[in-house]
């Protein structure tokens, strides 16, 4: 009998998987990262062994996931997967056709290795009863009637009142973080700058999570996936309370410009990561919660992140402020590419100007 170990190696709700090579048997299969035990190895040596010559990563090996028997041919296969921590090093593609990071609702997409359909249903089974950890989130946006967050409208002199509403509950409203998508931030606090990146070249970063500020305990969230912002300090500098002083967490793509994150350790700001060429939402949120205790989260634009929130059901409640404007053609809706939820009024209160605010809680489900 032939005694094999792999890894289940988990990045929030997700976790990694390797696709077979061209040349080997079962090519282009999909399998869990590890291989043979060699006699008198221990098990644990041998997946940590697996783990660095086939990914370029040190791991911590902790308790046995699920182990089956399976028969090859003439051959059986004793397969003993073990929950395996990363703690060094981010995952290369050194002996495997490819590297997916996949979540359980995603297995059906890909073709497996018949050794590991026990481990893939356990997974399947252990997912459904488990909840991954987030923030909750409050969209927090103003509006003009027609229902756009962008355009002119918002320079306006029907939206200088609501403009003032706004800033004001967002202060009622703080959370211990907000979050905006690259463009509503560059256009808020960076203003376009970004440095030089030649000047890091002789600075070379792991892709990880690097904390500058873990108790700052006020966040500015940049979705950023390819660091295209260009900070020049570790928090936001602006002399409204709701926004100042909060410390700047980026949210990146593993494929960023590895100069970019010696740019973010030299000004001070942290920078995690979610996702290999497109945010890993889920991924992200729990990252913000677990790393920075990160319990509430504003959600304050532009229309693409508050679309993928609403996409991922990751919109908890709705504060909505409504200018009494009618915006030009080109603004932007308030969710790009929205889905179907269902809300409920809990609130509405009229300012002076014609300023209403809604205040909307996802229904509950039972």
């Amino acid at each position: 009998m032939k005694e094999v170990v792999a890894a289940l190696i988990w990045q929030g709700n997700r976790f990694l998987i390797a696709e077979r090579p061209e040349n080997k048997d079962r090519p282009l299969l999909w399998e869990f990262v590890g291989g043979r035990v060699a006699p008198g190895e221990d098990k644990r040596a041998a997946l940590t062994r697996e783990c660095r010559d086939s990914l370029g990563i040190d791991v911590s090996v902790g308790d046995i996931f699920d182990d089956t028997l399976y028969l090859y041919g003439d051959s059986t296969v004793h397969l003993t997967v073990y929950d395996t921590q990363i703690v060094a090093g981010a995952p290369q593609r050194l002996v495997h056709h490819d590297l997916r990071w996949i979540s359980p609702a995603e297995i059906v997409n890909y073709e497996f290795c018949p050794a590991d359909q026990a481990i893939l249903e356990r997974i399947l089974a252990t997912a459904a009863n488990v909840k991954m950890e987030r923030p909750s989130v409050l969209c927090h946006m103003m509006q003009s009637i027609d229902g756009k967050v962008t355009g002119d409208f918002l320079s306006m002199p029907g939206a200088e009142k609501a403009t003032a509403v706004y800033y004001e509950l967002n202060r009622t409203l703080r959370g211990d973080a907000y979050a905006c998508g690259r463009v509503t931030m560059e256009e808020s606090f960076t203003k376009g700058f970004f440095p030089d990146m030649s000047l890091f070249e002789d600075k070379k970063f792991p892709i990880e999570d690097f904390i500058a500020q873990p108790d700052a305990g006020f966040f500015a969230v940049a979705f950023d996936p390819h660091g295209r912002l260009g900070w020049r300090d570790a928090c936001i500098e602006d002399e409204d309370p709701g926004y100042g002083g909060a410390h700047i967490i980026e949210v990146l793509c593993e494929n960023v410009d590895i100069r970019y994150l010696a740019y973010m350790r030299r000004v001070g700001v942290s920078y995690i990561f979610a996702g290999a060429e497109e945010i890993d939402l889920p991924l992200a949120l729990h990252k913000l919660k677990t790393l920075f205790g990160i319990e509430r989260l504003l959600l304050e634009g532009g229309s693409i992140l508050n679309g993928a929130f609403l996409r991922e059901g990751f919109v908890d409640a709705l504060s909505l402020v409504t200018a009494p404007v009618v915006a030009p053609a080109e603004g932007k809706p308030l969710f790009d590419g929205a889905s179907a939820l269902a809300l409920t009024l809990a609130e509405t209160k009229t300012y002076g100007g014609g300023v209403l605010w809604s205040y909307y809680a996802k229904e509950a489900t039972v």
